[in-house]
């Protein structure tokens, strides 16, 4: 006859461990939630501001089919700002465009101060080499990359 002793062993060396794991469950869950959990410190978002200085004057065409778009760059920078701010939100970075139009032949000095005092720091230059090299300096004291 076979004894019940070795089967009950058995089951209770199954079963204790699930237990003894049980009651630190139900422990740990009793604690206050305001205890275990530190709160979250919120995360900062640095701007990268980019400005786009362009010459820009309107051209006579033959036809309405031949005018270029008055904004024909900036549609793009406004899409690919919009990618960086996607991938930026992860990172902490959020950028912005800034748009500055000037006449071909005009003087581009206050324009780009006007920029600098906005906080654009990247410059995308869409003028001729006489206006590039009027701010070039400017940009190299102020910590400018165009």
């Amino acid at each position: 006859m076979m004894s019940a002793v070795p089967g009950t062993l058995a089951a209770f060396l199954c079963f204790f461990p699930l237990a003894v794991n049980a009651s630190a469950v139900m422990a740990q869950e009793s604690t206050p939630q305001a205890q275990s959990q530190p709160a979250k410190p919120e995360k900062q978002v640095t701007e990268i501001k980019i400005g786009y200085l362009r010459a820009y004057a309107p051209q006579l065409a033959l036809s309405v089919l031949d005018v270029p778009p008055r904004d024909e760059v900036v549609p793009g920078a406004e899409v690919a700002i919009g990618d960086n701010n996607t991938t930026g939100s992860f990172l902490g970075q959020k950028f912005i465009l800034d748009v500055t139009e000037v006449k071909p032949d005009a003087d581009v000095i206050p324009a780009f101060k006007e920029m600098l005092a906005r906080g654009d720091r990247y410059v995308l230059a869409d003028i001729s080499a006489r206006q590039l090299l009027s701010i070039a300096d400017m940009a190299r004291d102020n910590g400018v990359l165009i």
